[in-house]
């Protein structure tokens, strides 16, 4: 029917469709075709009906429909049933069961109803329906389009299969919706069947294919209606009047959205481009599209406009309310994009998918207002709506961890988990969120000795008396590192996503522990003491205030950090400061992202350039313990982050006289090549060397 632009407009209902729904719409379309079940009372045929998602539609209430608009002119009911495979039977009461709908549309003011005597499968059922509304819009009577739809289905299926005798018509069969002003030409061209008709709209089965376009004709050569039709499966199609379509075809919207979500901006602007051409809704459509086409540019200005001219015309359009509120989001407006969200989740005209974004988007500002209640209603309302959009189910999950309900927290990730398996924050947050939930049912010895050992450093802590970093006995031999990391500070406008502070700690923290060479404080410890202290955001993002809690934990290393969102771009930056001396260690600065990266993305690349620098700061140390013929034995194990392949160089220590000090210098006497290692011990084949290797002398990692 697409293919049919200047005669006919569709508009399909396919899922929930509502008894309501039918009852309150039906009087906005010309022509009705409902694909699904019908039930068929013999005894009482008012009691006869459409089976829709909420119950049936019974013949007695069509019947009683009234209203100052008219019925459709046409109704049909095509009645199929999949799976059937018993042969087709005609019963002696086909007259009786079908007369039900037939007189309540009959009698509620439609002209002519189409409905099946016997439910058919759904090959045949399309079939005739293809077949019959091609020659209705060419030009052709009722009764003639069901003729030629019924020898359709013969020539298709055999006469002896009865299914071209399964369709009925109630009304004129005379009638031409769509008669021209003047009689066809006899001598009239041959169309280029296969240039206009698709492929999947060609009769198949037959010698030829049936154009399922005929020559165009302008509105004013056809007498008629202006109409409509309403597939119920639901399905509806409007004809034109006064040359105005309120067509949406559904498939080239979803296909230029689906366009835009893979990053095709070209091709998705194209597609909204020639919808924007069209008239209606369809150009309402078109000009939503391409306001989200250039805000994905970053054109806000042409954003805005597009944006602007959707709603202009269709007032009740969700998405342009959603692309003009991430413009002020974007612009760090709070006020006005808080209001742009909430005109979308109010108006009526768009997908679930939109509605989400809107309520997922006043989610991340009420959570910055510090209405957790509100952002967490928000983000329900998000993912009630779209079940798939990854950020709000991200988002509430975060939220729950934040309100202590990390056992309901789990539920929002592994729903990202089941659509996106590789989802690295999902994975991280879905972990911390069990770990949580496994510390709030432990044992109420355990939660007493941890109460009592916070107590103990508070308590340190307002005495000032700081326990520092331990000195070990063997100061060559590498330990692992204590590390206590403070969040990340936000500055600019905060991000899109709920957490991403914390998934780019729990990425840094979980990378470093997988090193062996950084131990990091607990959060919740840390979590306990910043409550315990009531420090604020101010006196957390103070590095002495940081440096005390460092030492509090007798922790080496503090690691602390800023995410600043500025222009559309987003930068980390990284800093793990030494407790004792207050040097900064290891400092790194991200390359600036756009700023929808997924924070997946960002803290990869973090995390891969983090570790590298921490080898460099503090590569791996160790003793050879013991040598053998073609084995060299080091005190150094998988505890401590050695791996095979990890190369080492053989150091010999020597007493240097200089003036009348003496002092240890270290000489490079051969280097090693991990094979294979233990917790404790590592073992490692001889490279090169300048003399015999022998216990007691030094190794130490070399990084490339």
């Amino acid at each position: 029917l697409d293919h049919y632009p200047d005669k006919v407009n569709v508009n399909v209902k396919s899922s929930k469709v509502e008894r309501n729904y039918i009852l309150s719409r039906i009087r906005d379309y010309d022509i009705i075709h409902y694909a699904g079940h019908a039930d068929y009372e013999l005894k009482n045929p008012a009691d006869s009906g459409w089976l829709v998602s909420d119950g049936k539609l019974r013949a007695e209430e069509i019947a009683n429909l009234t209203g100052k608009k008219p019925m459709p002119v046409l109704v049909f009911a095509n009645g199929c049933q999949s799976g059937q495979t018993e042969a087709w039977k005609i019963s002696d009461d086909y007259g009786n069961q079908i007369f039900g709908l037939a007189n309540a549309f009959l009698v509620s003011g439609v002209q002519h109803y189409i409905g099946t005597f016997w439910e058919i499968l759904d090959e045949p059922g399309r079939e005739f329906a293809l077949g019959f509304y091609r020659e209705l819009l060419e030009g052709a009577s009722v009764g003639e389009a069901m003729k030629q739809a019924r020898r359709h289905l013969i020539d298709k299926y055999g006469e002896e299969t009865i299914v071209w005798a399964s369709y009925m018509l109630y009304g004129d069969p005379s009638h031409s919706y769509l008669a021209e002003a003047e009689p066809r030409a006899k001598a009239e061209p041959e169309i280029d069947k296969e240039k206009f008709q698709p492929e999947e709209m060609q009769v198949r089965g037959s010698a030829t294919a049936v154009s399922a376009i005929g020559k165009k004709f302008s509105p004013g050569k056809w007498l008629g209606i202006s109409a409509g039709i309403l597939l119920i499966a639901l399905l509806a199609i409007y004809l034109f009047r006064s040359g105005v379509s309120i067509k949406v075809p559904e498939d080239a919207i979803a296909s230029a959205y689906a366009l835009l979500e893979k990053g095709d901006l070209k091709g998705a602007e194209d597609s909204f481009t020639k919808l924007s051409e069209k008239r209606g809704e369809a150009k309402a459509r078109g000009f939503e599209g391409l306001s989200a086409v250039a805000f994905q540019k970053n054109d806000l200005a042409k954003a805005r406009e597009q944006a602007n001219k959707a709603l202009e015309l269709d007032p009740n359009a969700i998405y342009p309310h959603i692309i003009m509120g991430n413009i002020a989001y974007n612009q760090g407006d709070m006020a006005l994009a808080e209001a742009e969200y909430r005109s979308a989740i109010s108006a009526t005209n768009g997908k679930a998918w939109m509605k989400a974004e809107g309520y997922n988007r006043l989610g991340r500002i009420y959570s910055e207002k510090g209405n957790d209640q509100l952002a967490l209603q928000s983000y329900e309302q998000a993912t009630g709506a779209d079940p798939g959009n990854v950020e709000a189910q991200l988002n509430l999950g975060q939220k729950l961890l934040v309100m202590g309900r990390p056992a309901q927290a789990q539920s929002a990730f592994k729903n990202v988990l089941n659509s996106d398996a590789n989802n690295q924050m999902a994975t991280l947050l879905l972990a911390e969120a069990i770990q949580r939930t496994q510390e709030m049912v432990m044992e109420k010895e355990q939660a007493e000795r941890l109460n009592q050992e916070i107590s103990e450093l508070v308590k340190r802590y307002k005495e000032g008396k700081l326990a520092g970093v331990s000195e070990a006995k063997d100061e060559w031999t590498s330990k692992p590192i204590t590390m206590a990391f403070i969040d990340f500070e936000t500055k600019g406008k905060f991000g899109l996503m709920e957490g991403e502070d914390d998934f780019l700690r729990l990425s840094i923290t979980s990378a470093l522990k997988e090193t062996g060479r950084i131990k990091v404080v607990e959060r919740e410890k840390l979590d306990k003491i910043i409550q315990e202290l009531n420090l604020s955001s101010s006196e957390l993002a103070n590095d002495q205030t940081r440096l005390q809690l460092g030492k509090l934990f007798s922790a080496r290393l503090i690691g602390t950090g800023s995410i600043v969102r500025y222009g559309g771009k987003v930068q980390i930056s990284l800093r793990l400061i030494e407790t004792e001396t207050s040097e900064v260690k290891i400092a790194i600065t991200t390359d600036s992202y756009p700023e929808n990266t997924s924070p997946g993305e960002i803290a990869k690349d973090l995390v891969s350039n983090l570790i590298i620098q921490v080898k460099k700061a503090y590569p791996l140390q160790g003793e050879v313990v013991q040598v053998s013929a073609d084995e060299v034995v080091i005190n150094l194990g998988s505890g401590i982050g050695l791996k095979p392949g990890d190369k080492l160089r053989v150091l010999e220590e020597k007493q240097v006289k200089i003036g009348q000090t003496l002092s240890k210098s270290r000489f490079e006497v051969g280097s090693l090549e991990v094979s294979r290692v233990e917790e404790s011990l590592g073992y490692a084949k001889v490279l090169d060397k300048k003399k015999a290797i022998i216990a007691g002398m030094k190794v130490q990692e070399i990084v490339e």
